[in-house]
């Protein structure tokens, strides 16, 4: 298709009258094969082919706006804030960035930059011209001042001609929308945050305030998710009570239970046993009904959705030396490279779908002053880069009882890759600034499953201790 759509550009009215004859496509090939990787491929800058390739800027828009028309470039557009933070934006509406700045995309259309994105895989295009000389000089001033932004398309093809360029990825697009409520350190039993200062350990007075949990339910009723993930510490001290209370809670969210993950916490993990079996025994006993990284499918996939879940256990505990050391374990990342080799053979698509990973301990530390070695997990790095590897998006932890959400760009072989890390507060344990809360993960996804962005909504409890939206941060992937 690549070489079908490109020879479809010459015969265009447009590109007679601007001169793109079969000559040009071809000196466009060349500069495409031996100019540009696969990845610059993705975010294709007219302004840099127009400069290395020796044609005037103007010309170089024009010529992937028609190809724009042909579908063989899909137009893409992305926002430079002031604070430096540059994103990919899909509606012209008012928004904030990662770093909280206000941004009014209509007013700063200077600061919108236009790239394409090349829809097909490169073919051999058959040379009908013998070899592809440079063409004559052109100085640095005949080439143009631009810088490829959306004013800028505004000047060279017309307002109407910016507005269509970009009618299927910012103004026509449609999303797709996968809802996520993610939970954590519940602390049912001893450490239930009944929010009342009794040191006097009177045992009638705990119904003087509203349940949290109970409050959490009448919320989840409203936002009705796809999915619920908690990350842990349902129990306190690995009390039987607290995984008895857990259950019976549960049960009144009304969400199925298949459609539940759970992954297991520290309050979770019996110390005085060496095995991890033995650890984690009644854990595994009292979450049969849910999914966990313990269970025979240790994984939820949503094939209509194209979402893939998959929990590790952070909290492979040992003491050494008087210090708790939490990691996870090599062998788990093998048993997923396993289940992700059956998946490739079963769902060709396998690959573009989103991918979630739940654990209890954090990847990233938090801005809290504790005084505690070895909080984090240990083998971070490796986490961080096998699940970027594997193409992770997400990971929700939970452990510190705060928030604390970034996006983080790994590098790999001359690649970038970017994952947001989401740790999420105590939703009805102690909590350090007094508000619990929880998050609601939203997923959009473009016509072909491609993540595009990743909504965090914060909930958090009021003065009144009822769970109310405080905000959320849209993160452009």
């Amino acid at each position: 298709m690549y070489c079908k759509k490109l020879k479809s550009i010459v015969s265009r009215i447009e590109s007679i009258r601007l001169n793109i004859n079969n000559e040009f496509i071809h000196r466009f090939d060349k500069w495409i094969n031996e100019n540009t990787t696969d990845r610059e491929r993705l975010r294709l800058s007219p302004i840099k082919m127009a400069n290395e390739m020796g044609i005037t800027q103007e010309l170089s828009m024009k010529f992937f706006n028609i190809g724009k028309e042909v579908k063989l470039f899909k137009a893409v557009a992305f926002y430079t804030c002031q604070c430096g933070e540059h994103f990919q934006i899909f509606s012209f509406s008012e928004t904030q960035c990662i770093n909280g700045c206000e941004v009014d995309i209509m007013k700063n259309k200077d600061k919108v930059f236009i790239y394409f994105e090349l829809l097909d895989e490169v073919e051999e295009l058959e040379n009908t011209f013998g070899n592809i000389y440079p063409i004559d000089y052109i100085t640095s001033e005949d080439l143009g001042s631009f810088n490829g932004t959306y004013d800028e398309y505004e000047l060279v093809i017309g307002e109407e001609g910016a507005k269509k360029l970009l009618d299927d990825s910012v103004y026509n697009l449609e999303y797709k929308e996968i809802s996520i409520i993610h939970i954590s350190d519940l602390h049912f039993g001893s450490s239930y945050n009944t929010g009342i200062d009794n040191k006097a350990g009177l045992s009638g007075i705990n119904n003087m305030k509203p349940d949290l949990f109970n409050q959490f339910c009448k919320k989840v009723r409203t936002i009705s998710p796809n999915y619920l993930m908690i990350s842990g510490d349902v129990t306190s001290r690995n009390e039987e009570e607290g995984f008895e209370e857990f259950n019976k809670k549960v049960a009144n969210l009304g969400i199925d239970n298949e459609k539940i993950y759970i992954v297991p916490g520290n309050h979770e993990c019996d110390r005085s046993k060496k095995s991890e079996q033995g650890q984690f025994a009644l854990f595994s006993s009292y979450t049969t009904l849910y999914k966990t990284n313990f269970s025979k499918e240790n994984y939820i996939l949503d094939e209509g959705s194209k979402l893939f879940i998959y929990g590790f256990n952070s909290v492979n505990y040992r003491n050494d030396n008087g210090y708790e050391l939490f990691y996870i374990k090599s062998e788990e990342f093998e048993k997923l490279e396993k289940t992700y080799d059956i998946l490739n053979k079963e769902y060709t698509d396998f690959n573009k779908y989103t991918k979630i990973a739940l654990l209890h301990n954090n990847l990233i530390p938090h801005s809290n002053v504790e005084v505690k070695e070895y909080a984090e997990v240990l083998n971070t790095y490796f986490i961080k880069y096998k699940l970027v590897d594997l193409g992770f998006n997400l990971v929700c932890s939970g452990h510190k009882h705060e928030e604390v959400i970034e996006k983080h760009t790994v590098y790999k072989e001359n690649e970038e890759n970017e994952i947001i890390l989401a740790s999420v507060p105590s939703l009805c344990g102690n909590v350090y600034n007094g508000k619990n809360g929880f998050h609601v993960i939203k997923i959009l996804t473009d016509d072909k499953f491609k993540v595009n962005k990743v909504i965090l909504e914060k909930y958090e409890t009021t003065n009144l201790h009822e769970f109310q939206l405080k905000g959320e941060i849209k993160i452009n992937l």
